[in-house]
């Protein structure tokens, strides 16, 4: 891993770069051999179009995976956007200088980071956004991106393919931590049919599983184990492993928020994959 200013840029091979924003927030890089697609921007802290140019120089297509604040911030070093319609006014609400610094601010006090000042957020401008949908194909030149529905953390959320690698960035769509709640989230049976139809979908051609929140590639049991939660809360049956507080600080309301399966997003049980959801709201 090496450092460029505010980010930490990993070479994971095959012409993948995994890039860490000071929210420690990642996103990838994928590069062909006529273009290069983002995934994902991070909480725009940085100047992340340069940290991007010390490892390509090819044109480079932003792909968002949904539209939260610490996976769209960045989106303002860029003129253009892909993001599914249905996360567009989320994006919108999200992208704010005012929404950048709150959560910025809110991973600095639990890192006790103090390499960046409000200064390095990058000047907002306006975007060109463009719908993405389910297939949708990004050709890069000897690969392509494929556009995958992933809808359940949020109602727009998007995982992208890569035929080369067989790795599907799932953004957080589907991890150790997924949060299934809030308007902007499905319900959990709808999320649950989400997840069987990707395995449907890419079938034997699934061999990696990436995501955005403290790892790269995790465990491919990932997707399964984070159906089994589904299952236990549809079935009246999670653990209801209480949910830190601490997201209060960014407007997060955790009275009714627990865990499906104990220790969060290290399991008591060791299996790689937990959802935290709202105990009033499950269907």
């Amino acid at each position: 891993m090496r450092d460029h200013k505010l980010f930490q840029i990993r070479d994971l091979g095959d012409d993948i770069y995994f890039i860490v924003d000071r929210s420690t927030v990642g996103m990838y890089l994928v590069i062909g051999m006529q273009k290069a697609a983002l995934i994902d921007c991070g909480t725009g802290i940085g100047d992340l179009k340069e940290c991007v140019e010390t490892i390509t120089d090819k044109p480079v297509q932003l792909l968002a995976t949904h539209g939260h604040v610490d996976h769209i911030g960045g989106a303002c070093n860029y003129d253009r956007i892909y993001i599914n319609e249905k996360d567009t006014a989320l994006m919108r609400e999200s992208i704010v200088p005012e929404k950048r610094l709150e959560f910025g601010e809110f991973v600095r006090s639990i890192n006790n980071d103090q390499s960046w000042t409000v200064k390095d957020l990058v000047e907002n401008r306006e975007l060109h956004v463009v719908n993405v949908e389910p297939g949708d194909v990004f050709e890069l030149g000897g690969r392509t991106l494929t556009a995958v529905d992933m809808a359940g953390h949020t109602k727009g959320s998007m995982g992208y393919f890569d035929d080369r690698t067989g790795t599907l960035f799932a953004g957080d769509g589907c991890n150790n931590s997924t949060f299934l709640f809030g308007e902007e989230a499905t319900e959990i049976s709808q999320y649950k049919k989400t997840l069987l139809r990707v395995k449907e979908q890419l079938g034997e051609n699934y061999k990696r599983h990436a995501i955005c929140h403290d790892y790269s590639f995790v465990p491919m049991e990932c997707i399964d184990n984070v159906i089994e939660c589904c299952d236990t809360i549809l079935n009246g049956n999670a653990d209801a492993d209480s949910f830190s507080n601490a997201y209060e600080a960014i407007g997060i309301r955790t009275e009714f928020l627990a865990w499906a399966k104990a220790g969060g997003a290290d399991r008591v049980d060791k299996k790689f994959g937990n959802i935290a959801y709202d105990t009033k709201r499950i269907n």
